[in-house]
């Protein structure tokens, strides 16, 4: 576990005997320390791992508050920002996000800030049974949720902090991280798997050179991960993880969900005054989005000498490519 301060956690483990810990015992007592340091009237009774992703680890604390930590000092201005925005943006939205209800900017025992917020229900959108029954209105929960989330006012969102980037800056960006595969990811790669990376890449760039949209706040990261559903109610009950968001291309927030649904979203999204582009325009920038994770997992698996990080990335990767 990446930002992990082994050798202090013995400061608060008189604390942590009594608690009921679901992981690593090392693990659970230095996140423990760390929030009853910082928020002593939140008595801890059990405290248990509740997901990693590539930034940040969460814990649930008395199955009620999830507590969310960053891994690396660059993933602190990202939360930083989340800490700033989501206050005025959780109200305008259809859907339960996150309200920080712990912020803690510094601890003794623990090197970065790291926020708690009572934990929504749900469950992540992962049951394939449920899907194949209730897909249409869960599309069509999810675009009315991103049609509220991108009309945010851009210039609210850019005075606390949000990055901006309008079209031009975005195919520069996006060229850049063309460049870092060529470095880091082509060379693991076959010789016709880089020409199919290559001509990949062709298209998207092709695709984002013409492209014309209006910066809207993104979520960044929606995935089946990240929106909580009700099973038994068939329904969308929550969205989780802003930690990307910025201003960019709204197609962004389409592309990690299967392309069917995204249809679907897409429709409920412009029925609640989404932008007009032409259709096959839109879906085919949020396709290139949505596969741009594998390269990304591959890069950062390489960076941070995450071995299984980099064995998954890769596989999903192949996997993409092998698709038509």
């Amino acid at each position: 576990m990446s930002g992990r301060a082994g050798g202090l956690v013995s400061t608060s483990l008189a604390s942590v005997r009594e608690v009921s810990c679901a992981a690593s015992g090392s693990d659970a007592a230095l996140y423990c320390a760390a929030i009853e340091e910082t928020f002593p009237e939140l008595a801890i009774e059990t405290i248990e791992a509740e997901g990693e992703g590539w930034d940040s680890v969460a814990w649930t604390v008395n199955g009620q508050y999830v507590f969310r930590f960053p891994k690396r000092d660059d993933v602190v201005p990202w939360l930083e920002r989340e800490i700033a925005l989501l206050p005025e943006l959780a109200p305008t939205l259809p859907l339960p996000v996150p309200r920080f209800s712990h912020v803690c900017i510094r601890a003794s025992i623990w090197p970065r800030p790291f926020v708690g917020y009572r934990r929504l229900a749900g469950q992540p959108l992962l049951d394939p049974p449920m899907l194949a029954r209730a897909w249409p209105h869960l599309a069509d929960q999810l675009g009315s949720f991103l049609a509220a989330l991108h009309a945010f006012p851009v210039a609210r969102a850019a005075a606390l902090g949000i990055p901006c980037h309008d079209p031009p800056a975005w195919r520069r960006a996006h060229e850049h991280l063309w460049r870092q595969i060529q470095a880091a990811v082509c060379p693991l790669l076959t010789a016709l798997e880089r020409r199919m990376v290559a001509a990949f890449f062709d298209r998207f760039l092709a695709l984002l050179e013409v492209a014309d949209f209006r910066p809207v706040l993104v979520h960044g990261d929606l995935n089946e991960e990240h929106a909580l559903m009700d099973a038994e109610a068939s329904r969308i009950v929550g969205v989780i993880d802003f930690g990307d968001m910025r201003l960019a291309d709204a197609a962004v927030d389409f592309g990690q969900l299967p392309e069917l649904f995204s249809r679907r979203m897409l429709q409920s999204y412009r029925s609640h005054q989404g932008p007009a582009e032409d259709d096959e325009t839109f879906l085919a920038r949020a396709r290139c989005y949505g596969r741009l994770e594998a390269f990304r997992g591959v890069l950062m698996g390489r960076e941070l000498g995450d071995r299984a990080l980099l064995s998954s990335s890769l596989a999903t990767l192949r996997r993409q490519l092998s698709e038509p």
